[in-house]
């Protein structure tokens, strides 16, 4: 998938609130199965290490799931955190072609061209 279908996803299938929550979070990409990608992600306001995982099937996102208790409209803003770093390392296409344990991903997601573009879909 291309940085843009990333960033029309997330804005499609998420609520505003969520969008602007997920400044801050620490997405950890764990590994790649096929084309499944596993996150775990640390809670903002607990010691809790949520697992996730986005599955990409002929380059459309089939599936999400995290093991958060948001049970609110749209998806997770831990979902929106991972999808951003597909969407980072994406034009690269270095997802597909590396190892299953990944180089570290943890860094704080700041506001960048991947939310910014969101705003403007």
């Amino acid at each position: 998938m291309s940085f843009d279908q990333y960033t029309t996803y997330s804005k499609d299938h998420a609520i505003t609130l969520s969008i602007k929550n997920v400044i801050g979070l620490k997405p950890q990409w764990i590994s790649t199965e096929e084309k499944k990608f596993h996150f775990t992600i640390e809670a903002q306001s607990s010691s809790k290490v949520f697992k996730m995982y986005i599955n990409e099937v002929e380059n459309k996102i089939t599936a999400t799931n995290c093991t958060c208790s948001y049970y609110f409209e749209g998806i997770s803003k831990h979902k929106i955190a991972a999808l951003k770093i597909l969407a980072e390392h994406q034009p690269q296409n270095n997802l597909f072609n590396t190892p299953s344990k990944p180089q570290s991903t943890k860094t704080s997601l700041k506001k960048t061209s991947f939310f910014c573009q969101m705003e403007l879909l």
